[in-house]
């Protein structure tokens, strides 16, 4: 299924809605995202796009390390102490 914030016209795609609109989360959904856990090189690193994109990396890394260090069983049974 294709994502409702582009569209392709004779094999070009085009933004077919306003990205003030498009939630960050469906773009990751459709486009298959994946958050590193480390800082990688992203193209364009130096311009102003590429380091709006290194800070939004840079913030989604940040909320994810803590709950990403947690151990699955701590999620499963969250009331249970943690062995020592």
């Amino acid at each position: 299924m294709m994502p409702s914030f582009v569209s392709c016209i004779s094999g070009a795609w085009i933004l077919s809605r306003d990205l003030a609109e498009v939630p960050l989360a469906e773009v990751y959904e459709h486009v298959g995202l994946r958050v590193p856990m480390v800082d990688t090189n992203l193209p364009a690193r130096n311009d102003a796009l590429g380091r709006a994109g290194s800070r939004a990396m840079d913030e989604l890394r940040a909320a994810l390390h803590d709950p990403l260090q947690r151990s699955i069983a701590s999620y499963l049974h969250p009331h249970r102490e943690p062995h020592a």
